[in-house]
C-alpha cells in the first residue's frame, strides 16, 4: 500500500509538471514571425520576410506601430506578446511620417511533434493511473512511475527546461529514471518479485544526479557524458527486457494466461515502436529528412501503454489471434506507405516546377496509390499471419465458411454431431469435446465424448445455466461451454466444448464460430 501511495504522489507531481510545462510551451507557440523591437515611441518593425504576418499586413522595415486596436502602447502590457496572440488592428507610422491602418493576423507556430508525444504520454499516464487504482498486481506502481517519467519527458521540451530550472531538474531526473523503470517492469512482469531495495536506491541516486546537472555549476561538464550513459541504459533495458520476456514465454508452455500476457505486451511494443523506427530512425540513418512527418510516427506509440494495461488486466487474452492479425497488417501498410512517401518526397527534384506544394502533392498521390496496391497484399499478409498464429491450421472464420457446407449435406442428427466434432477438433484444436443427441423421449444420449462424461442427460439441463448438477462431471473434466444444437426451433443435441490445445479457453472469435455451427 505504501508503494502505491508513493507512486500516486509522484504521479500527481508529474501531472503538475506536465500542466505547468504545457502552459509555458503553448504560450511559446504565439510568437511573431518577424523581427520587431519595443522602443519608446512604439514597436519598430525590423524586417518583413516574405510569407510572414508583417508582409501580409503590408508592413515594411522601419515602420512604427503606435496603436493596437485604438489603444496607445503606453496602455498595453507586453505589446509584443499581445500582437502574437490574435488578430489586431494597428495604426502604423511610416519612415516618411505618413500614417495608415492595417490588420495583423498572426498564426501560431505549432510544434506538432511536441503535441503528438504529449498526447501519447497523457494516454499512457491515464492507462497507468487506471491500472494503479483498479489492479492489485505488484507491477502496477512501477507502470505508474514509468508512465509518469514518460509524461515529464514528453511534456517538457528542452527550451522550456532551459528556461525554468525546476522543470529542467525534473526533466533530466525523469530521463535518468525511465530506463531503469522500464527494466524494473520487465523484471517483475508477469507476477514476479521486485528487485532488491539497494538496486532501487542506486537508480534513485542516478535520477537525482541527472536532475542536478540541470541546476549545479558542474552540470554542463558532466551532463554530456551522463546522457550517453543514460541512453545506453535505456537501450540495454529494451534488449534485456525483451530477452527476459522471451525466456519467460518459452518457460510457460502450460501456463496459458502468462503466455498471453507476455504476447499482449509484445504486440503493444511492436505496433507502437515499429512505425517510429521505420518512418523516423531509418530515414534519418539514410540521410532522408522526415521532420515534416515525424509527428505522425509518434501517435502509434499509444499502443505501448495500451498493451501494458491490457496485459495487466488480462483483457481478452483468448482473442489475441484476430487482434494480432488485424493490428500487424494495418501497421505494415502504414509503415510501407509512409516510408515510400518519405523516400519519394526526398528523391523528387526540388527545383523548377516540382518545388513546394507540387512535390508534396505528387508524393501524397503516390502514397495513396501505394496504399491501394497494398490492399491485396494485406490479404496475403493476413493469411500468412493466420497460418502462423493458428499453427498452420485455418482461422476460425475460414473454418466456418468451409465446414458449413459439409454440415449442410448431413441430415441425420448423429451425422451432424460427428461432423461438427471433427471440424472443431481439426480446425480449432479443441481436445475436450462431448456430444449428445436427443433420443426423442426427453433425454440426450452420449454419442461422442471424453472419459467420465455422463451417458445420458435430461432435457431439463436446458432450463438452467451451465453447469447444472447433472453436468457436474462434465465441468470437472474441463468442459467450459454448453452449446445447444438447434434446428427449426427444436434442440436435437448438446455440445460441450473444452479448451484449445488443452490450455487456451475459447476466444470470442472461436465462440462465435461454435455458436454459428
Amino acid at each position: 500500500m505504501r508503494t502505491r501511495i508513493a507512486a500516486g504522489l509522484l504521479a500527481a507531481l508529474g501531472l503538475t509538471v506536465a500542466v505547468v510545462s504545457a502552459v509555458h510551451t503553448v504560450r511559446g507557440f504565439f510568437r511573431l514571425d518577424f523581427p520587431a523591437t519595443w522602443v519608446e515611441a512604439g514597436i519598430r518593425v525590423e524586417a518583413a520576410p516574405p510569407g510572414s504576418g508583417a508582409a501580409a499586413a503590408g508592413l515594411a522595415a522601419g515602420d512604427l506601430v503606435v496603436r493596437i486596436d485604438g489603444r496607445p502602447l503606453t496602455e498595453v502590457r507586453d505589446p509584443l506578446r499581445l500582437l502574437a496572440t490574435r488578430r489586431h488592428r494597428l495604426e502604423v507610422v511610416r519612415r516618411d511620417g505618413s500614417r495608415f491602418e492595417t490588420v495583423l493576423a498572426p498564426a501560431p507556430r505549432l510544434d506538432s511533434v511536441w503535441i503528438s508525444r504529449t498526447l501519447v504520454a497523457l494516454v499512457g499516464f491515464a492507462c497507468a493511473l487506471f491500472t494503479l487504482a483498479r489492479n492489485p498486481k505488484r507491477e502496477a506502481p512501477t507502470f505508474a512511475l514509468l508512465a509518469t517519467a514518460a509524461l515529464v519527458l514528453a511534456a517538457v521540451p528542452h527550451r522550456t527546461a532551459a528556461a525554468l530550472p525546476a522543470l529542467g531538474f525534473l526533466h533530466r531526473a525523469a530521463g535518468g529514471s525511465v530506463g531503469y523503470l522500464l527494466l524494473r517492469f520487465f523484471w517483475m512482469f508477469p507476477g514476479r518479485r521486485p528487485p532488491r531495495p539497494a538496486v532501487d536506491l542506486a537508480a534513485t541516486a542516478l535520477a537525482v544526479l541527472s536532475g542536478a546537472t540541470a541546476v549545479a555549476h558542474w552540470g554542463p561538464a558532466l551532463w554530456p557524458h551522463l546522457a550517453v550513459l543514460l541512453r545506453a541504459i535505456f537501450v540495454t533495458a529494451l534488449i534485456a527486457g525483451g530477452l527476459l520476456q522471451v525466456r519467460r514465454w518459452r518457460g510457460s508452455v502450460r501456463v496459458a494466461a502468462v503466455r498471453r500476457q507476455i504476447e499482449w505486451v509484445s504486440l503493444g511494443m511492436v505496433v507502437g515502436l515499429a512505425p517510429y523506427v521505420a518512418l523516423v530512425l531509418l530515414p534519418r540513418a539514410l540521410g532522408i529528412p522526415v521532420a515534416a512527418y515525424s509527428w505522425l510516427a509518434v501517435l502509434p506509440m499509444v499502443a505501448v501503454p495500451v498493451g501494458f494495461t491490457a496485459a495487466l488486466f488480462e483483457h481478452r487474452l483468448w482473442d489475441l489471434e484476430p487482434i494480432t492479425r488485424d493490428t500487424l497488417t494495418a501497421t505494415l501498410m502504414v509503415v510501407t506507405a509512409g516510408l515510400a512517401f518519405a523516400v519519394l518526397d526526398h528523391a523528387l527534384p526540388s527545383g523548377g516546377r516540382l518545388s513546394g506544394s507540387i512535390r508534396s502533392l505528387l508524393a501524397f498521390v503516390t502514397g495513396v496509390a501505394l496504399v491501394a496496391l497494398l490492399i491485396p497484399a494485406r490479404r496475403q499478409v493476413g493469411a500468412l499471419l493466420d497460418r502462423w498464429l493458428y499453427h498452420g491450421r485455418p482461422a476460425p472464420r475460414w473454418l466456418l465458411a468451409h465446414s458449413a457446407r459439409d454440415l449442410a449435406r448431413s441430415t441425420h442428427p448423429s451425422e451432424i454431431v460427428h461432423s461438427l466434432v471433427r471440424a472443431l477438433r481439426e480446425g480449432l484444436e479443441v481436445e475436450t469435446l462431448s456430444a449428445y443427441v436427443s433420443d426423442g423421449r426427453g433425454r440426450f444420449r452420449l454419442v461422442e465424448g471424453a472419459a467420465g462424461s455422463p451417458g445420458t442427460l435430461p432435457e431439463s439441463v436446458l432450463d438452467a445455466p451451465y453447469p447444472t448438477p447433472e453436468e457436474a462431471a462434465l465441468a470437472a473434466s474441463e468442459h467450459e461451454l454448453r452449446v445447444p444444437l438447434e434446428r427449426g426451433g427444436v434442440v436435437h443435441g448438446l455440445l460441450y466444448v473444452g479448451r484449445r490445445r488443452g490450455i487456451f479457453p475459447l476466444g470470442r472469435e472461436a465462440r462465435e464460430v461454435v455458436e454459428a455451427f
